[in-house]
């Protein structure tokens, strides 16, 4: 099997056996700084959401940092990478996996993909015409913090279904249980998710929103318009 060492501050191992795991190994320690500065800010011990893992390389991370870490990903190629990667080649790391993905309501679903190629970020809940399809068992973030948390900090990559998403932390966003909340955003939701956290006593006022050489400016020469936004929970 090959593998690379991911270039962190904490070094982690994963398996490179596509191009697309390669790229991502690459460009991990570069690609969001304030991913990586919002993990490093936990404290060891805590408790770690990562909803869409995709092959684990944040989820690894937090793990180094000797933070409690589940990881979510539905993709049938990813979630394979992410078990080997926790399971075989970091297996001594605080950290475990589940293949599924996140929702309005705890449901099964289908979920289609047009490859199973290890790293790729392509995969829909929404009926497509992609080549391949699997029924997956979707969790509402309320039911993950009852059954396997309570989690501290939650991170949601999931492009496109975030609100759905959101509308199944409604319970958890009410008794303001988590610290901080990661999510990928698309600019037509940002509004809605904003104005949804900041109602539960949640703020975008950190240092994390407004790093130089945030994810938003390298996206934006790219033209790719999504941005992470940070929440933290307000004293």
């Amino acid at each position: 099997m090959n593998t690379m060492l991911v270039n962190y501050d904490a070094k982690v191992t994963i398996r490179a056996e596509t191009e697309l795991e390669r790229w991502r190994a690459a460009s991990a320690g570069s690609k969001e700084p304030e991913t990586l500065a919002w993990i490093r800010s936990f404290e060891a011990g805590s408790k770690f959401l990562d909803i869409g893992a995709n092959i684990g390389l944040y989820s690894l991370y937090a793990a180094k940092k000797r933070v409690q870490t589940l990881a979510l990903e539905p993709h049938p190629g990813n979630f394979m990478a992410l078990a080997i990667n926790q399971r075989q080649l970091n297996r001594a790391l605080p950290m475990r996996v589940m293949c599924g993905g996140a929702g309005a309501k705890d449901e099964m679903r289908d979920f289609w993909f047009d490859t199973v190629e290890a790293g790729t970020t392509g995969g829909s809940y929404e009926a497509t015409d992609g080549t391949g399809r699997q029924y997956v068992r979707i969790y509402t973030v309320d039911y993950l913090m009852l059954i396997h948390g309570p989690f501290d900090h939650i991170k949601i990559d999931v492009d496109g279904s975030e609100m759905q998403i959101v509308r199944g932390m409604t319970k958890s966003l009410k008794s303001r249980a988590f610290e901080s909340c990661l999510i990928e955003v698309d600019p037509g939701l940002k509004g809605i998710i904003t104005a949804t956290f900041e109602q539960a006593g949640y703020s975008l006022d950190n240092e994390f929103n407004t790093m130089t050489h945030h994810s938003r400016e390298r996206r934006a020469e790219e033209g790719i318009n999504v941005e992470n936004i940070v929440f933290t929970r307000v004293p």
